[in-house]
């Protein structure tokens, strides 16, 4: 199983923005998993979300939009749901 990694890093003056961030793959049929590995700057934590190519749209990408609630770092996620994260 062949999987694609994406990093993509959220500056503190980002985080609670509603800003977009895109997460580009390309051709979902080169890979089998998709593992988004987000980075909240402000305290070196990560994300990792996993999708599987075949539940990604066939367009060559998806968005998301991070938030602060609660004191606690939310991602969410337009154009695909992931079926793992930690």
């Amino acid at each position: 199983m062949q999987t694609k990694i994406v990093r993509r890093n959220i500056p503190p003056e980002r985080e609670n923005q509603n800003d977009r961030f895109r997460v580009k793959y390309n051709d979902k049929s080169d890979f089998d998993m998709l593992q988004v590995q987000i980075t909240r700057i402000a305290d070196g934590s990560v994300h990792d979300y996993f999708f599987k190519s075949d539940a990604l749209p066939d367009k060559d990408s998806i968005h998301f939009s991070t938030a602060i609630e609660d004191n606690k770092f939310t991602v969410i996620w337009f154009g695909a749901n992931p079926f793992k994260s930690n």
